[in-house]
């Protein structure tokens, strides 16, 4: 589905630090009210708010979110399932590892992806707008979308991860039509699949 609206707009909520008061509280931004703002403006779900929350939320129109977040320094070379507030900037809601959530993800039915293509093909601003705005942007999405998947399946996935995420890998691509691109698309899919890395449109 393409994009509708492009405008970004910030909820943040506070959370407790190690520069605060254990006993300071979030904001007055409660989990139960982000769903209306969410439905107006491209998201960006940080690893700031609850599993439940972002996994709430995801069909508001999520367009970006960040597992396996650590925010001490040396965090990604420790492995620690709690947060020590003391080394850390303020306390985050979702500690879950890259794995649990793409797993999660696969599960829900939603394509997780790495994609910077349009980045560094420049399809950016104006640019992209007239990709976007009458929805040839999903030319590139999905495809590119399951050539990120794939590599991470290759690279990093759980015997588990791998297994749903080649199962939807086929899924989608029973969706698209029988032309060159596809065709193209499988072939990269497969190259990746023999070792070859960072393949895009």
């Amino acid at each position: 589905m393409p994009w509708k609206r492009f405008s970004r707009a910030s909820g943040g909520r506070t959370r407790p630090a190690s520069i605060r008061s254990a006993s300071v509280s979030a904001s007055g931004r409660s989990d139960r009210h982000p769903g209306p703002l969410c439905a107006l403006h491209r998201l960006i779900l940080t690893a700031r708010e609850p599993a439940q929350l972002r996994r709430e939320l995801i069909d508001f129109g999520c367009s970006q979110i960040d597992p396996g977040s650590r925010i001490e320094i040396g965090g990604y070379s420790e492995q620690r399932e709690q947060q020590d507030l003391a080394r850390e900037q303020f306390r985050i809601g979702d500690c879950r590892p890259l794995d649990e959530v793409v797993s999660e993800l696969l599960q829900m039915g939603e394509i997780p992806c790495w994609c910077t293509a349009c980045y560094r093909k420049g399809r950016t601003g104006e640019h992209f707008m007239e990709f976007a705005i009458p929805g040839f942007i999903t030319r590139f999405c999905t495809p590119n979308a399951l050539l990120t998947l794939q590599e991470y399946l290759c690279e990093y996935a759980s015997a588990e991860v791998q297994t749903s995420g080649a199962s939807l890998i086929v899924a989608e691509l029973a969706q698209l039509p029988e032309d060159a691109s596809k065709s193209e698309l499988l072939s990269r899919l497969a190259a990746i699949e023999q070792g070859q890395r960072d393949l895009y449109f």
